[in-house]
């Protein structure tokens, strides 16, 4: 096990010394802080080598769930294929639908994902999204959205209009 030195950083506005140092400790226990970011030393090598990293602890994290999120659909992926996946696995799949990759077909099929995308057009009227093929009151607030939902896609009246004609 290597030694390492870790410095972290603040500058802060405060009445006192102590009053500073209370500051930051509250900073740093704080779950919600974004002062993450810490420099690592490691003490010199044989070489006379000293080696210096800057790491954000949030961002390592993000990157440590992205990493079990794959893991754990490659997983899920192996069950499937072996024909033994249970429902609590299956609900557990559907909750990780926004981490799938698009062209995954295996994975977004039994996570109940639809192959087909929901579309919506901008409105000349009243400037809002519909979804295509709403044929109804502009001031219906049910079918009349500022922004799309997430996955879904925006296509034009003329894309519409074409697609009516074939």
């Amino acid at each position: 096990m290597a030694t390492y030195f870790v410095e972290w950083n603040i500058e802060l506005d405060a009445e006192s010394h102590l009053e500073a140092a209370k500051e930051a400790l509250r900073i740093q226990r704080d779950p919600d802080s974004i002062a993450t970011i810490f420099t690592v030393t490691k003490p010199r090598t044989g070489n006379n080598e000293r080696i210096i990293r800057v790491i954000d602890v949030l961002e390592a994290e993000k990157e440590d769930n992205r990493n079990e999120i794959r893991d754990r659909l490659e997983y899920l992926r192996g069950e499937i294929e072996a024909e033994r996946i249970s429902y609590g696995e299956l609900a557990e799949l559907q909750s990780l639908a926004e981490h799938i990759d698009p062209g995954d077909v295996l994975l977004l099929e039994w996570a109940g994902v639809s192959e087909t995308r929901e579309q919506f057009y901008e409105c000349g009227i009243c400037g809002a999204f519909h979804r295509v093929g709403f044929d109804g009151d502009c001031r219906d607030d049910r079918e009349r959205f500022a922004t799309v939902p997430d996955g879904a896609e925006i296509v034009t009246m003329e894309e519409i209009e074409k697609e009516d004609l074939t």
